[in-house]
């Protein structure tokens, strides 16, 4: 991703957007995903095929600043969707799971179920993936985020441990997590999206929002269905690093195989077909 001037504070506060999310309830913490699990799909020869094929780039032009949400909205869209949906398409068709590209659809500000979600992926007529956006500084990791998170694959006793621990230490996630994993559980349950993601431009994480099939519920709290969640930064560099594409990709082809029976049983899409006048 191009580093663009920022005028925005280090740290953007956040407030509930609406009644919903203040009101919606979200877990206490969250687990670490297992990276190498997570990014394996990026090793699909379809996926490696259809990235020896060329893709249009974006020129970065030197009016673009990045100073609100909007920007960032924008910011995204020029150099990051552009990019990655001419792959995603590409790679759909050469899976046999769409007939040509005009079945893949990339929404932004989405509201088709009363939940405006800033970037919606579908398949056909099927959400697959979620992306909300915020100004540059709201996601903090180190300081809201990290304290929270619980180690990987750890056995249930060791887990519950953990959990107890962070409970007596007063762990907790820091205020601006707690009110965008509020927004990321409510658009999960409203788009029923394997995963969520979250960018502020310096920083993408994503929530595996049903590691175990399930997804996480306040009425029955289970260890083991907490959201898992694995993270990167804008400034991340070298081959093997972990940038905004690759985990944009990465969620997107986890996401579709999680609901690959659902996609190839689905209607066409959400629109008529194109007709030439």
């Amino acid at each position: 991703m191009p580093i663009l001037p920022r005028k925005s504070p280090p740290y953007w506060p956040l407030q509930p957007s609406s009644s919903s999310t203040a009101e919606q309830t979200a877990p206490d913490f969250l687990i670490r995903m297992d990276d190498d699990s997570f990014l394996r799909v990026l090793d699909d020869p379809n996926l490696q095929q259809v990235l020896d094929q060329k893709v249009d780039p974006i020129m970065v032009e030197a009016s673009h600043e990045i100073e609100r949400e909007g920007d960032v909205e924008r910011a995204i869209s020029l150099y990051l969707l552009h990019t990655v949906n001419q792959i995603l398409a590409r790679y759909l068709v050469r899976k046999r799971l769409i007939q040509d590209d005009s079945q893949f659809f990339c929404f932004t500000r989405s509201k088709e179920h009363s939940s405006v979600v800033d970037v919606l992926w579908k398949v056909k007529s099927v959400d697959v993936l979620a992306l909300e956006l915020k100004n540059w500084g709201a996601i903090r990791i180190d300081t809201d985020w990290d304290p929270a998170i619980l180690p990987i694959s750890s056995p249930e006793d060791a887990l519950e441990a953990a959990i107890e621990q962070k409970i007596a230490d007063g762990v907790q996630l820091g205020e601006n997590a707690t009110v965008l994993l509020k927004q990321l559980v409510k658009y999960h349950s409203a788009y029923d999206t394997p995963y969520v993601l979250a960018c502020d431009w310096g920083n993408m994480m994503c929530l595996d929002m049903e590691p175990n099939g399930l997804p996480w519920n306040d009425d029955d709290v289970d260890e083991n269905s907490f959201p898992e969640v694995l993270y990167t930064a804008g400034s991340a560099a070298g081959s093997d690093a972990l940038t905004f594409h690759k985990m944009v990709i990465a969620a997107f082809l986890q996401a579709v195989k999680r609901l690959d029976g659902k996609i190839k049983s689905a209607m066409p899409g959400p629109f008529l077909p194109h007709v030439g006048v």
